[in-house]
């Protein structure tokens, strides 16, 4: 018979059904999902998120894994930055290396104590036990219900075997089972930690990014006009694929005129984009870093001392100190300064706080462009590359370096960041609203910082019925981290005619899986033009480009009422409850449409 493999349904019956009314996959740190992608690749390696206990910082975690893994190489990706750990490892390195690291691989075996591998080496070969010298031997009882659960997904992944072909080599016999695994694995040993230090193993999802006349939809302009705002000493993090600085619709307006800026000129004080960090490297850099150990070349100077700083926090499993890691990542405003390679990033900025007029020099728009909140400072957090794609980890080091700039500046600097992408939520891993990106995104939030996201634009979908391919519209279709319970989500709607269309074919729509009521409200999300990289422009559609509507409001708001400096919530409740409905169910619409001045007006 020709070998067929593992096949996704059968792994998924293992993992959910295998062992009748108890699901395990609710008591085992690693997510489902990191089990489904390693089957028919167990030596291949996965890009996965690791999550310490809360009694463990990351950096102790991330040192506790490189002390087991026998041959720490840059192919591993070994990093960590805030509260999560990044690392590719084969399926034999998780459940070697990093598994004994859990509280729960202890209780394998309970109520023995010991190596779990001991213990599975001892039921193998039939040989007693004695735990204690004075005792008589005692013979290894079989393992429990939740260690033979493990064993036979690992084993059949191992093995990469069907149901038909693990009958044929009898691995349904849970000794020959055992036998194989500890064979595959290389029969390893391990010790018990006094401090488990892992508490969870998911994947380390990808990230995918998802205006004139919308200004008026959403009342900017008369706004603008009824309440001047000052925003001074108000600041939004754009985590995105990056802002082009130089483009002239983000420049300085002295009294109300442009500055001509020489070509290659250090240009930081012309723009309102206050500091510009790039993530998307980062974890190669801390990976270089553990993979090298403690040696230094370093010849002396600021530079090589701070360098050696890195190196010596990193080695040593200190928790991250952006104030070393900011050369990592900052890219200064001046002539080395690189221009982002997608536009997305620059498109939200635009949306945000952009003021690019008809009457500039050239090269001048056709009307003229200008955010919800023209001149808002920005900080530019790049987490997508130049191709649009970045991965889970990149988020969760930006969002904590937000939390740390305001820590560490005697006050909020920071005072709202704009999340306009998505990551697919999976309900066979983490309950919703509880991935990894929506818990970072609840710490900003408790840190007094206003959070805005899109809501996704998975509202329109195809479906198979009876063989038939055709299309139809998804409830229950919010994406991370729109499904955090305390950030602001937001769908879209037309830019023009929002009560005549409503919500946005592809708005995904609520609620959440949990049965939350999401999203939040919507504002305009189609054929929005703002800038892009190059003093150029451009139209766009999606979740994306409602969300940065949003965040203007939101800094409008503040700016307006600065008794809501830090108070992210009551933000949040009055752009809600301000809203303007549009007379579509609640979970397609929000709260309704945002309505600047109606909120400026009901504080």
């Amino acid at each position: 018979m020709s070998s067929t493999g593992l096949q996704a349904k059968e792994l998924e019956h293992l993992l959910l059904e295998s062992t009748g009314w108890q699901r395990y996959t609710q008591d085992s740190p690693v997510f489902p999902d990191v089990w489904m992608e390693y089957r028919g690749q167990p030596n291949c390696r996965q890009d996965l998120l690791l999550e310490p206990h809360h009694q463990a910082p990351a950096g102790s975690l991330a040192m506790a894994v490189r002390a087991r893994l026998p041959a720490l190489t840059a192919d591993h990706r070994l990093a960590y930055a805030g509260e999560y750990v990044a690392i590719d490892l084969t399926l034999p390195e998780l459940l070697v290396a990093v598994l004994p690291l859990s509280s729960w691989w202890a209780t394998l075996i309970r109520p023995s104590k010991g190596s779990v591998f001991e213990h599975l080496e001892s039921f193998v070969h039939a040989r007693p036990l004695a735990p204690d010298p004075s005792s008589d031997p005692v013979e290894v009882p079989p393992p429990a219900d939740e260690l033979e659960w493990l064993l036979t997904v690992v084993g059949r992944l191992l093995t990469d075997t069907s149901d038909e072909e693990a009958a044929e080599q009898g691995l349904n016999d849970l000794r020959i089972l055992t036998k194989r695994v500890l064979d595959a694995l290389g029969h390893p040993r391990d010790h018990p930690v006094e401090l488990a230090p892992l508490w969870s193993v998911s994947r380390n999802r990808k990230v995918r990014a998802t205006l004139w006349r919308s200004r008026e939809t959403v009342k900017a302009d008369a706004a603008s006009r009824v309440f001047p705002a000052d925003t001074e000493g108000l600041a939004w993090a754009v985590i995105d694929s990056g802002i082009d600085a130089r483009h002239v619709a983000f420049e300085r307006r002295p009294e109300g005129r442009l500055r001509e800026l020489a070509e290659g000129a250090d240009f930081h004080e012309h723009t309102i984009v206050r500091e510009t960090y790039d993530f998307t490297g980062l974890r190669g850099k801390i990976a270089g870093v553990l993979v090298a150990g403690g040696e230094s070349d370093a010849a002396g100077g600021d530079a090589a001392d701070a360098d050696v700083a890195v190196r010596d926090a990193l080695v040593n499993g200190l928790a991250i100190d952006w104030s070393l890691y900011q050369p990592l990542i900052q890219i200064t405003h001046d002539g080395s300064y690189r221009v982002p390679g997608h536009a997305h990033g620059t498109h939200v900025a635009g949306t945000i706080a952009g003021d690019w007029r008809s009457d500039d020099p050239e090269p001048r728009p056709r009307h003229a462009l200008q955010g919800i909140c023209p001149a808002l400072t920005l900080y530019d957090l790049r987490v997508l590359n130049d191709d649009g794609g970045g991965d889970e980890f990149g988020v969760l080091a930006a969002l904590s370096f937000v939390r740390w700039r305001n820590s560490q500046s005697g006050g909020t600097v920071i005072h709202g960041v704009n999340l306009s992408f998505a990551l697919d939520h999976d309900v066979l891993n983490s309950a919703c609203g509880r991935s990894p990106v929506c818990l970072e995104a609840e710490r900003v939030h408790n840190a007094g910082v206003v959070v805005v996201t899109a809501a996704g634009n998975e509202g329109r979908t195809d479906f198979t019925y009876r063989g038939v391919l055709s299309e139809g519209y998804r409830t229950v279709s919010i994406t991370d981290p729109g499904n955090a319970d305390s950030v602001i989500t937001v769908g879209s709607t037309h830019r023009i005619e929002p009560h005549a269309y409503g919500v946005s074919y592809f708005s995904s729509r609520g609620p959440t899986g949990d049965g939350r009521a999401k999203p939040d409200l919507v504002a305009p999300g189609e054929k929005i033009t703002a800038p892009v990289p190059g003093n150029g422009s451009a139209r766009m559609d999606g979740t994306s480009m409602a969300a940065p509507h949003v965040s203007g409001a939101a800094a409008l708001l503040m700016a307006r009422h600065r008794e809501l400096v830090g108070q992210p919530d009551r933000v949040k409740s009055v752009l809600c409850n301000a809203a303007i409905d549009l007379g579509r169910e609640r979970h397609y619409q929000g709260h309704g449409m945002l309505d600047i001045l109606r909120a400026l007006q009901a504080v």
